[in-house]
């Protein structure tokens, strides 16, 4: 079965590791490559590239368990460190040291790819010297070392990392293009990075997100609403479909969309220029949309059908066109609410969109607050 799955970095990766192992799946991850965040802004602005986090978290779901190195692989894909001088000079020395096997505390001594890893960090020690960057990813460096070796593909980049760390399933991200998010709240307050969306801490709610292939520039908090609208709106852009991922829509059994952060991890991909007039040409490919079992700061008030119009909303703003949930969605799964405060709210409007809403308990008794992966996929069998 070849299955699609609509993530962030985080909100799906339960799913995504279990469904990674299973032999008759063929799982490709969908992301964006908006986030800009701390160290991951600063690599993003030396290399002139996407941001590679959710890639990155993805990527790390979909190791493979079984592998001969997987507990150094994890590890690499975890590890962190303060870039200054000295952890810079080490670096350098790890990489064009031969004989050199051992770098923040990780040994590499069974890493039969160690003269490939190497070679991807050698390309961004030039960009990297001189600059302090506090908790900087390692395997950031790898992807941004993968983009300068793929004449600045995302896509080729991404997929030299996964030959590389022996990754069979895939993630796609869902355009080549390096883009920016912005957004506005219902406050009117702008919010003009994706950072400022994922880290600011408030009630009010977002009232519509938006890309662009620059940053936005500061706009006059004091002109009415619908003016910054407006002048956002003119700036706004719905970057191009990946070609490969347009191939893997019209061949796929199953499209799920994920749950997780909506604003900076999830509806920024429904914005991609004409991704859902390319699922409606395969109407044979079931689609099913988890809806989130608890609110985050980013849909504080959000109830059960928040989720699912707000999806409907921008993957029809995407392709400029006008379908309704129904024609869309297939299933909803809503995990049931037991009067939880800290759990979505199940109103009425979810029951009157037509689509089969499933509510039941999907919810994982080890991990509070997350899906349990067998109960989504015991469910995907007996409806697919």
């Amino acid at each position: 079965m070849k299955v699609l799955i609509f993530n962030g970095g985080r909100g799906a990766s339960k799913l995504i590791h279990f469904l990674n192992k299973i032999e008759d799946i063929e799982l490709t991850s969908i992301v964006n490559t908006l986030d800009d965040g701390k160290s991951t802004g600063v690599i993003r602005n030396l290399f002139n590239m996407y941001g590679p986090s959710d890639i990155r978290k993805t990527h790390n779901s979909l190791l493979n368990s079984n592998h001969n190195n997987y507990s150094l692989f994890k590890k690499i894909f975890q590890s962190r460190f303060n870039l200054n001088r000295t952890s810079f000079l080490k670096l350098k020395l790890f990489v064009d040291n031969f004989e050199k096997k051992f770098f923040l505390g990780i040994d590499f001594t069974n890493f039969n790819k160690l003269h490939v890893f190497k070679n991807l960090l050698s390309k961004t020690l030039t960009k990297l010297n001189n600059h302090n960057i506090k908790d900087l990813s390692l395997i950031n460096l790898i992807y941004a070392g993968a983009f300068i070796e793929s004449k600045k593909s995302t896509y080729y980049s991404i997929k030299k990392v996964e030959k590389l760390f022996s990754i069979h399933n895939s993630v796609l991200p869902v355009t080549n293009e390096n883009c920016y998010l912005s957004a506005i709240r219902e406050n009117g307050r702008i919010l003009y990075d994706e950072a400022s969306i994922v880290e600011i801490r408030s009630n009010e709610v977002i009232k519509r997100i938006f890309i662009t292939k620059k940053k936005l520039k500061q706009i006059n908090e004091t002109i009415p609403f619908f003016q910054k609208i407006k002048l956002i709106e003119k700036k706004s852009y719905f970057p191009i479909l990946n070609s490969q991922l347009s191939k893997k829509i019209s061949r796929c059994d199953l499209i799920i969309f994920g749950p997780g952060t909506q604003h900076s991890s999830l509806f920024p991909s429904y914005l991609t220029k004409g991704i859902l007039k390319e699922m409606m040409k395969n109407p044979k490919c079931k689609k099913i949309f988890i809806t989130n079992i608890g609110a985050d700061y980013e849909t504080p008030h959000f109830c059960s059908s928040d989720y699912i119009e707000n999806a409907t909303k921008y993957l029809n703003l995407g392709s400029k066109s006008n379908y309704k949930s129904s024609e869309i969605f297939d299933f909803n799964f809503i995990n049931i609410n037991k009067n939880n405060l800290d759990r979505v709210y199940i109103d009425e409007l979810t029951f009157n969109n037509g689509i089969n809403n499933i509510v039941k308990n999907f919810e994982s008794s080890n991990s509070p607050g997350y899906h349990d992966p067998k109960k989504i996929y015991d469910l995907i069998k007996k409806i697919i």
